[in-house]
């Protein structure tokens, strides 16, 4: 199923390159530049921070779910996605609503930084190899499936509290 849809998520980095830059890697700079990439060593305010971690998250659910079932033993993976999706759509709609706003509210530049965390996710896979992908994803994916005692917001407002930890003088309080 993932090579079916790889052609679609890396068309926009094919596209920046042959546009501009000579790389894949510069290609998905140039996108994180133009849509103000991912959180990551930036201090933002932490609903911000929390919604990227949510579309970063789900995004990782999403490609997990359609390249891992063989690797997990489990045929139904991608309908375990689509479960969790509609189990936190409101989450993940709140998440989404204020990235676009974030990024200027412009829907084109929101599906653009969408498509970016899911092409930087399909790369990972190309250059790990599914199984090694698939290994390296499987306790989060069981993390998020609340199989690990802990409910998705807590998870991503964990992982946004360290985040934003990280960054000197950052405050990585949650409101």
């Amino acid at each position: 199923m993932l090579r079916r849809l790889l052609p679609f998520l890396l068309l926009p980095i094919l596209t920046a390159c042959i546009s501009g830059p000579q790389t894949p890697q510069q290609a998905v700079s140039a996108l994180s530049a133009a849509v103000g990439g991912s959180s990551g060593g930036r201090c933002l305010p932490f609903e911000n921070a929390y919604s990227e971690q949510v579309i970063l998250l789900h995004t990782q659910m999403m490609v997990t779910g359609l390249t891992c079932a063989d690797e997990f033993g489990q045929p139904d993976l991608q309908n375990q996605y689509r479960q969790f999706t509609a189990d936190h759509a409101d989450t993940i709609r709140q998440a989404e609503r204020l990235t676009r706003i974030r990024l200027g509210g412009n829907v084109s530049d929101f599906d653009r930084y969408r498509t970016e965390i899911a092409n930087g996710e399909a790369l990972m896979v190309t250059d790990l190899g599914s199984f090694r992908y698939c290994q390296a994803r499987r306790p989060r994916f069981d993390t998020m499936l609340g199989r690990a005692r802990t409910t998705f917001p807590a998870y991503a407002s964990a992982l946004t509290h360290r985040q934003l930890s990280a960054v000197p003088g950052c405050d990585a309080s949650p409101p």
